[in-house]
């Protein structure tokens, strides 16, 4: 009996040559003053991780942009004016923004307590992954609070603050930088950490004036006792917040004390009652992390000129590789 060779294609055993992705070019860019270039810290190639799944993504992503993005369009005039932080300039143009966002947030009359709700995302950028878990973290900070932005995007331009603030100090010795040596030295990498509410957080909402930083020795009592809540420019770089010039986006800024997020529900060490005249409801800090990315602060910078309309802040982190994810 005549048998027949199969003829059928067998698998080729050689293993095939992948095609190097194609770098993308990043458009648009304007070049970069001589100190920001030659004089800035090298930073360390971004971590990858194990991907992130849908589920979690989707657990935050309504809540990486400011409140009145695709809502409200961005004034345009932000960029053309020196000086927008002015308080006539900034409330001016940012007016609807600001109170849509308030309305969002039922938020009413200044110097009120509000409550910000139980699932409510925080973000928060840092030299460090999970910083709150960490046994001294309050001694690299000087501020009694730490500062939460009620989306990504404020978060994210802070990276660039904190990094053009570092060469800044790097060049010349301030009294700053003698005085707090350790915030001086956060060196990149940065990194975006995301948290949840765990409880609803009874929260004081300081003021509409946009121009007044949380830092102000006006707040520093509100800020070192309860959390505190206030408009923000997220600002591009350190010298923006010096001069006021460029692009900026609106959003919320909340400060919790350094005592709550150490101790739970408590205001300060001994105290007999808090200043809400109710018994202490939490005994564990009340936000959970979620997850934490690396923030390429290189990329953010070389669009520190350009406004959310023509660049995404949130191509600085990859979504789906978290370097730290619950």
């Amino acid at each position: 009996m005549r048998t027949y060779r199969n003829y059928s294609k067998r698998p080729n055993k050689t293993k095939t040559r992948r095609k190097p992705k194609k770098k993308l070019k990043i458009a648009g860019t304007i070049s970069l003053p001589d100190w920001y270039t030659a004089t800035l810290p090298k930073v360390s190639t971004i971590t990858k991780n194990k991907p992130a799944s849908p589920k979690l993504i989707n657990s935050f992503s309504n809540q990486l942009y400011p409140i009145w993005y695709k809502k409200i369009p961005y004034p345009e005039r932000v960029d053309y004016v020196h000086g927008v932080n002015h308080p006539e300039y900034g409330q001016l143009l940012w007016k609807k923004h600001l109170a849509y966002m308030k309305q969002v947030l039922n938020i009413r009359y200044m110097g009120k307590f509000y409550t910000l709700k139980k699932g409510t995302i925080l973000f928060h950028t840092a030299s460090d992954i999970l910083p709150f878990h960490k046994t001294d973290f309050m001694s690299t900070y000087p501020y009694p609070a730490y500062f939460f932005g009620l989306s990504s995007v404020i978060a994210l331009w802070y990276a660039v603050e904190k990094y053009t603030e570092l060469n800044q100090h790097q060049e010349t010795s301030t009294l700053f930088n003698r005085l707090y040596p350790k915030r001086a030295l956060e060196k990149p990498p940065y990194y975006l950490n995301i948290y949840r509410l765990s409880e609803d957080l009874i929260i004081k909402y300081i003021d509409d004036d946009i121009a007044i930083n949380q830092e102000a020795l006006k707040y520093r009592a509100c800020a070192n006792r309860y959390p505190c809540l206030h408009p923000q420019y997220a600002y591009h770089s350190i010298e923006q917040l010096y001069t006021g010039r460029g692009p900026v986006e609106l959003d919320f800024e909340l400060t919790i004390p350094i005592t709550i997020l150490r101790d739970g529900w408590t205001y300060s060490r001994g105290a007999k009652s808090n200043p809400f005249h109710e018994p202490p409801r939490y005994q564990l800090p009340p936000v959970v992390p979620l997850a934490v990315y690396e923030i390429d602060v290189q990329l953010l910078l070389k669009h520190a000129y350009v406004n959310i309309n023509h660049f995404n802040p949130l191509d600085a982190i990859d979504l789906n590789n978290p370097v730290w994810k619950k």
